[in-house]
């Protein structure tokens, strides 16, 4: 039980609903790290920058090393935040996606600066539209999380990232995960949540992270 609080809040309900994008297609895993999703794609080739237990090819994301149309499926996960040049990337991405490839990311929205120095941006759901009309039409993108989630999430990382007694950041890591317990599953909370303070645009103001999906044009 102890060290079972220092277990990252959502990552589990993240991974699940990413396991509904199974595939035997031939799959791009870019920026995959350990790549935690590999058994789901079979057929993939893991890409990142530094060598990791999922990389297959070390490679920038800005300049890949894959002719045009090489694959039918690219997966881009919690990564677009570490790309100096996302528009580039996405370009590239579309470059070796065949025609009417899939592109399934997420995306971080709230969330603390990780990984510094190389942390540069953020994206609102209005903002990843922006980033990939030119090459993509987008199927959807959907808040991973709810409001309540979100908070969980970010106290815990108060507890990971902040100097404090061991028991302080127990503590605070065990109310992240209950609070995100009392909220799983109950992903509208009582109150229509809007995105502006007028309340004339409903949905979700304040996700962890968004999945998106998108097609190449």
């Amino acid at each position: 039980m102890f060290k079972k609080v220092y277990t990252k809040v959502g990552k589990g309900y993240s991974r699940d609903k990413l396991k509904y994008f199974a595939t035997d297609e031939f799959t791009l895993d870019l920026a995959c790290g350990n790549s935690p999703l590999k058994d789901y794609m079979p057929n993939r080739i893991g890409c990142d920058i530094i060598d990791g237990h999922g990389v297959d090819i070390i490679a920038d994301a800005h300049d890949l090393p894959f002719e045009e149309g090489h694959f039918e499926r690219v997966f881009c996960l919690e990564a677009i935040e570490h790309f100096h040049t996302p528009k580039k990337v996405i370009a590239e991405i579309a470059r070796v996606l065949r025609p009417t490839g899939k592109l399934i990311m997420t995306v971080p929205l709230c969330y603390p600066v990780h990984e510094a120095p190389n942390d540069f941006q953020r994206y609102t759901e209005y903002g990843l539209r922006v980033l990939l009309e030119e090459h993509f039409t987008i199927d959807e993108i959907t808040p991973i999380f709810s409001e309540m989630q979100t908070i969980s999430i970010l106290l815990q990382r108060i507890g990971f990232q902040k100097d404090m007694s061991r028991l302080t950041r127990w503590i605070i890591c065990a109310v992240s995960h209950l609070l995100f317990a009392w909220d799983s599953g109950r992903f509208k909370l009582k109150g229509r949540p809007y995105q502006d303070i007028g309340k004339t645009r409903p949905g979700v103001f304040m996700t962890s992270s968004y999945l998106m999906i998108a097609e190449r044009k």
